[in-house]
């Protein structure tokens, strides 16, 4: 909530209620100077009731509401985690060895907060990036658990890891090389590396199920026969005929893409998200479920990949 009175601060109200609706405790929280939710609004909560956050603060020292289109949010502001409970507000910024963490990521997970974010090195010419992936103690002390620099002349964001029901982690970003992959063990060592040269742009979620990685998007129906003829699979087109789709990486070299259900069985309607379709998966049956946004079928749509 804006504060009238005072535009360089915004209040924070939080509450945590418990799975039979009772509250737990709820906090009043003034952010300080300059922050703001505007550039990823995730939030968090660990077993213990504490909410966290990943926010960002203006470097320039004005609140402003937008920027350009082709400016950079990493390049005009800090990145910050934030802990809450009850009264108890903790602020840290992200940074490691000098260098901020850009395009972070928080999930929490059986042993503790993850973070996924990228570095970037070497000068505003000539930029390199690394691929991050930390857990987080109470006290916000980050530990590294795996590192790599990131593939292509250009990279392009989405850092992630997904969780593996045996240990460990796919660590996945995506450049203008493409889409790639890293399987890591519980110590965060790497096992076995993929990339998919040809896949380029969003997905909308990333989960393991049958023990390989699976990521759900939209793209156009033909543009799965051109990856399959070997040419990149472009999303761009009639936002109107978007079909969801999915990426499928094994790491043995049989990854594939596919239409989550037959464009045939009449799936075609309107997605209207432009490559982020409101999937809640439910990854250990491969079902998914999304609104309909068709007058004649209202309700959800419920689909199940191959």
């Amino acid at each position: 909530l804006a504060d009238k009175k005072d535009k360089d601060h915004v209040t924070m109200m939080c509450w945590v209620i418990n799975s039979d609706l009772t509250p737990v405790w709820n906090g009043v929280h003034k952010l300080p100077d300059h922050m703001d939710f505007g550039w990823k609004r995730q939030a968090v909560i660990d077993n213990n009731g504490t909410v966290w956050l990943h926010l960002r603060q203006w470097k320039d020292g004005k609140k402003v509401q937008t920027v350009a289109h082709d400016e950079n949010p990493n390049d005009r502001t800090d990145p910050k985690l934030v802990s809450l409970r009850g009264d108890a507000y903790k602020l840290t910024d992200l940074v490691v060895s000098g260098d901020p963490l850009r395009d972070v990521s928080i999930r929490w997970a059986d042993n503790g907060l993850e973070l996924v974010a990228t570095i970037k090195k070497g000068s505003s010419k000539d930029p390199k990036y690394e691929y991050q992936l930390y857990i987080v103690n109470a006290e916000h002390a980050l530990t590294s658990i795996y590192s790599e620099p990131v593939s292509g002349v250009e990279y392009v964001s989405i850092p992630e890891a997904v969780p593996c029901k045996s240990g460990g982690w796919y660590a996945l970003y995506r450049s203008d090389a493409g889409l790639t992959v890293s399987r890591l063990n519980s110590k965060g060592e790497k096992q076995w590396g993929d990339r998919l040269d040809r896949y380029k742009h969003y997905w909308s979620n990333a989960f393991e199920w049958n023990s390989e990685l699976f990521l759900s998007t939209t793209t156009q129906a033909g543009a799965l026969k051109d990856y399959a003829n070997g040419k990149d699979m472009d999303p761009r087109g009639n936002a109107f005929m978007l079909v969801p789709a999915y990426v499928r990486v094994s790491g043995k070299g049989k990854n594939a893409v596919g239409p989550i259900f037959p464009v045939s069985s009449g799936a075609e309607r309107d997605v209207l998200i432009h490559g982020f379709p409101g999937f809640s998966d439910a990854a250990t049956s491969g079902w998914f479920m999304e609104p309909s946004r068709d007058d004649k079928r209202p309700g959800v749509v419920a689909v199940k990949i191959p």
